[in-house]
């Protein structure tokens, strides 16, 4: 957020998108107050063959005042294939 900006709440989303497929989504518990957060959380996906033509989208938010509101921070996505080193 650069040193400028305070401390926020913020938290990592995780989604797997297609054409093909509704996209499913998980994301962390908010850490607060703290410019450097450590997300020590883990998520397994079991990808089958379809998955991999699906991207996975990794964005960090932070959580704004109002209710369900948030800002994005960044974000990158990458193909779930490349990603697989088997479709296992």
């Amino acid at each position: 957020m650069g040193k400028s900006c305070r401390s926020c709440g913020s938290y990592v989303k995780l989604s797997v998108t297609s054409d093909l497929h509704d996209s499913i989504g998980i994301k962390t518990q908010t850490v607060w107050n703290n410019k450097n957060p450590a997300y020590q959380q883990n998520f397994s996906l079991c990808v089958s063959e379809p998955l991999l033509l699906s991207r996975l989208l990794v964005s960090v938010l932070r959580r704004l005042p109002k209710p369900r509101c948030s800002q994005l921070i960044g974000c990158m996505s990458f193909g779930i294939g490349s990603l697989s080193h088997s479709s296992q």
